[in-house]
Order: structure tokens, then C-alpha cells, then sequence
């Protein structure tokens, strides 16, 4: 199950992990 808070979570958790890579 998935929620829309849980996509945004991992939207913003994408985001850091980009940012953690460069």
C-alpha cells in the first residue's frame, strides 16, 4: 500500500540521495 505522503517521502528522499552522490 502505498500513500500519497509515502510517495512525497520518497520523492524528497530521492532527491538527497542525488545530492548525497554528486
Amino acid at each position: 500500500m502505498q500513500s500519497k505522503a509515502d510517495k512525497r517521502l520518497y520523492n524528497m528522499i530521492d532527491v538527497l540521495r542525488e545530492g548525497n552522490m554528486r
